[in-house]
């Protein structure tokens, strides 16, 4: 783990699983325990499979387990967007897969295995571009199948939620809630080895594969071998030349995350505890209260150097300070004291959407879920678990999302040189409609 995260401090206890130290032979294997392989691993579990999964680290170490933990319909592209590029049926279909996941995780929620996780329904998405009038417009032209999860919140009723003089009116997402993600992924590798023990891998790091008529041939770092015949790459944001072909459809994206100290009673006034929170910038801040009156809050992506713990901290109280100015006036530490600040990388299509599916004869892939909240990976493992078991061919879908390329070396340049141009973007129209409203 790069950095020791809130999450850290409350989680479930775990039983640490045992690197590879022998060759296996299985059906399945799983490369990577973020929470895509360990959902696939959970369906394949359940219908009594013969699989193993492997992963680098300790499972909870990489995104997976130190994200936002928002959980909200749709995908990292809008509505719209989907359907200017798949048609109106299609994104439809993918709509209804995302809402698939969403209710998948959602169905933990009373699970004793996963006490701890911390659940709060509710997000809304903030607006910071739009005009009331503007934003009102928007979500009632939005198609129906979008607009009935969702509540649109005026100017004036947004102060029940945040009092902040940058935000426009909202969008309660009501079926949408925060969690904690680690206790998350911990209880999905419990459940995985109360029903198939002996099939999790940590500290197990795969340093190549070859695929041929018979089997794939995964080769780990120790030297030990898994012949399988099939294999699942669900590697995210760490994963590297090992994946081959893949590693160049994607480019890892670093986000990071600062948590304050424990703020005054009053900061539920300003910030309502009930709901987790994100704004309409196509790289905005997302934040929520967790325990103690804490602050989550986290922003920005890096696509080159992220920041380092001390910048970070300076960037986020320069947030926090912009958006939420009434904070100053409670806080009797004069600067915003913060307890954690981390940063993790997660894997970004250029297209926004994952790669999910066949690869080729034996290789299926199950990656690029960056900036896509906790419902996308599981509700794309679902279809891909129907596929893998021969009960159906919904995965299919995937097929029209195009591999494209990353752009090499150029790649995180043109990355990081967009999001500026976004950024300073989304500034002048910031300032454009506080123009307006004088």
């Amino acid at each position: 783990m790069l950095h020791k995260t809130v999450y850290t401090e409350n989680n479930l206890k775990t039983v640490t699983c045992q690197a590879v130290v022998e060759n296996l032979e299985c059906d399945i294997a799983i490369i990577g325990g973020g929470l895509a392989g360990l959902s696939l691993a959970y369906h394949l579990a359940k219908h009594g499979k013969n699989f193993v999964l492997i992963d680098s680290q300790k499972i909870g170490d990489a995104a997976s387990g130190i994200n936002g933990g928002f959980c909200s319909p749709g995908w990292s592209v809008d509505f719209d967007t989907l359907y200017q590029e798949y048609g109106l049926e299609t994104a439809k279909d993918f709509y209804n897969i995302s809402l698939e996941g969403l209710r998948w995780v959602h169905s933990f929620k009373d699970n004793d295995t996963f006490k701890l996780m911390d659940f709060n329904t509710g997000i809304v998405n903030l607006s910071l571009l739009k005009s009331e009038e503007s934003a009102r417009k928007f979500f009632f032209k939005n198609n129906l199948i979008v607009r009935k999860e969702s509540q649109f919140i005026s100017k004036k009723s947004l102060k029940s939620y945040v009092n902040s003089p940058l935000y426009q009116s909202g969008i309660l997402v009501k079926s949408g809630f925060s969690f904690n993600p680690l206790n998350f992924l911990i209880g999905l590798k419990k459940e995985i080895q109360l029903k198939r023990s002996g099939v999790i891998f940590e500290n197990s790091k795969m340093i190549s594969f070859v695929e041929n008529n018979k089997t794939c041939q995964i080769t780990l770092a120790n030297g030990s071998l898994i012949q399988a015949q099939r294999l699942v790459i669900a590697t995210g944001g760490y994963g590297g030349d090992e994946i081959g072909y893949l590693r160049s459809r994607w480019l890892p994206i670093t986000t990071s995350i600062a948590v304050t100290k424990s703020l005054p009673e009053e900061v539920k006034e300003i910030i309502n505890p009930n709901f987790a929170f994100s704004d309409d910038r196509r790289a905005g801040n997302y934040f929520r209260l967790i325990s103690d009156n804490r602050l989550l809050w986290g922003r920005g992506i890096n696509a080159i150097k992220p920041p380092n713990p001390k910048e970070l901290k300076k960037l986020t109280q320069t947030d926090i300070k912009k958006f939420f100015p009434s904070l100053q006036d409670i806080n009797s530490y004069g600067t915003i004291p913060f307890d954690y600040v981390w940063s993790g990388k997660m894997a970004y299509s250029k297209s926004m959407m994952p790669y999910v599916g066949r690869f080729s004869p034996r290789t299926y892939m199950l990656t690029g879920f960056g900036g896509h909240g906790m419902n996308t990976a599981p509700a794309a493992a679902i279809l891909l678990a129907e596929c893998l078991l021969g009960l159906s061919d919904r995965v299919s879908i995937f097929k029209k999302v195009p591999l494209k390329w990353n752009g090499y070396k150029f790649g995180p340049i043109a990355a990081e040189v967009l999001y500026r141009l976004m950024t300073v973007k989304d500034f002048i129209n910031q300032n454009m409609l506080s123009i307006k409203e004088q």
